[in-house]
């Protein structure tokens, strides 16, 4: 019994991951968007976000589910562009 259950539960979960790469896939055929959209895309978007924000990386860490917060700064979190302008306008605050 808890084999089918166990079963049933994994083909739901198969069905939407599949349905959501189709939608992911077709809205970036709609868009200007060349490369390939995926939940892992989705996934280090998603922390980088979060890293733009501020958002404590114990925070993250505890929301994403990573084992240690280390994983969140080395791997997911990218400079986004908007990351870069801002330190240059603190960094020109400083001189002024």
């Amino acid at each position: 019994m808890i084999e089918s259950t166990y079963s049933q539960i994994r083909l739901v979960a198969l069905s939407t991951r599949t349905k959501l790469a189709t939608l992911l896939k077709g809205g970036a055929d709609i868009s200007s968007i060349k490369k390939p959209i995926t939940t892992h895309t989705l996934h280090h978007s998603h922390i980088s976000t979060l890293a733009q924000l501020g958002i404590n990386l114990k925070a993250m860490q505890e929301h994403v589910g990573h084992s240690d917060y280390k994983k969140n700064l080395e791997i997911y979190t990218h400079v986004t562009n908007q990351m870069a302008k801002d330190m240059m306008n603190k960094f020109e605050r400083l001189g002024s």
